[in-house]
C-alpha cells in the first residue's frame, strides 16, 4: 500500500502537536514492510494521501491527489478556543475543509462528535494518539543532567509543563500557582509556534517580561 504523509511542518510549526504525533506515527509505520511510505507535500501520486494539517499547501495536495484522502483531525473549532486569535472568522471555515475528504480519523470521543456535527457524511475513525513507550520513559541520568542544567538540587520539587504557551494549556493557572507556591520551581518548556496569531499573545509575553 502506498500512503504518502501531507504535514506542513515548515518552520515553528513542526514543533505543534500535530507536526509531533504525524512523525512518531511515520516511524511507526515504517517498520512495516508491507507498505510504502512517503513524506512530500508535493506528492500526488499515491493509493492514499494521509493529511495532519490543512493548511494552503495541504488543501492544495488535497485538491491534486489521484487517491484517497483521508484526514487526521488534530484541530478542530472547540480546541482552538483560548489557543489561537481571530477564532470565530477561522473556526467557520471548518465545516467546508472536512466534508472534501473520503475519510477522517479522530483522536477522542469529543473531538468524533465535532467532526459528525460538521461532516456528516464523511465516515470517521477514532484512533487515540499513541505514546512511543521506548522514547518516552523514565531516565534517570537524563534526569540528573536536566537537573544540573538547570542548577536544580536532587531535592528541589519541580512542576514541568511541555506545551504551547496559550489560555487553552492552562498558562494563566500555571502562573497563578507559581505565585501561590513560591518554594517549588515551576517549569514552562513551549513557545508560541502560531505568533501573533496566538491567542493573549501580547499580554502573554508581557507576563512573562515582568517575572
Amino acid at each position: 500500500m502506498d500512503i504518502n504523509f501531507v504535514v506542513e511542518d515548515m518552520f515553528l510549526f513542526k514543533y505543534i502537536g500535530c507536526s509531533t504525533v504525524a512523525r512518531t506515527l511515520y516511524k511507526n509505520l515504517k517498520q512495516r514492510p508491507e507498505l510504502k511510505l512517503t513524506w512530500d507535500q508535493f506528492r500526488y501520486d499515491t493509493e492514499i494521501s494521509h493529511y495532519h494539517t490543512f493548511g494552503p499547501i495541504a488543501l492544495l495536495n488535497r485538491r491534486l491527489s489521484g487517491g484517497k484522502r483521508i484526514l487526521t483531525a488534530h484541530s478542530t473549532p472547540r480546541v482552538n478556543i483560548g489557543n489561537l486569535a481571530l477564532t470565530k472568522a477561522i473556526n467557520k471555515r471548518y465545516p467546508d475543509i472536512y466534508r472534501k475528504f473520503d475519510h477522517i480519523v479522530t483522536i477522542s470521543e469529543s473531538c468524533e462528535q465535532e467532526v459528525r456535527e460538521m461532516a456528516p457524511d464523511v465516515p470517521v475513525t477514532r484512533i487515540s494518539n499513541g505514546v512511543d513507550r521506548e522514547y518516552f520513559k523514565p531516565d534517570t541520568d537524563k534526569r540528573d543532567a536536566f537537573r544540573q542544567m538547570h542548577g536544580l538540587s536532587d531535592d528541589e520539587q519541580i512542576v514541568l509543563t511541555v506545551a504551547q504557551v496559550s489560555p487553552r494549556k492552562g498558562f494563566y493557572d500555571f502562573l497563578t500557582l507559581a505565585t501561590r507556591h513560591p518554594d517549588t520551581r515551576f517549569i514552562w518548556v513551549g513557545g508560541f509556534p502560531y505568533g501573533l496569531a496566538s491567542k493573549d499573545y501580547l499580554k502573554i509575553k508581557w507576563m512573562i517580561q515582568q517575572r
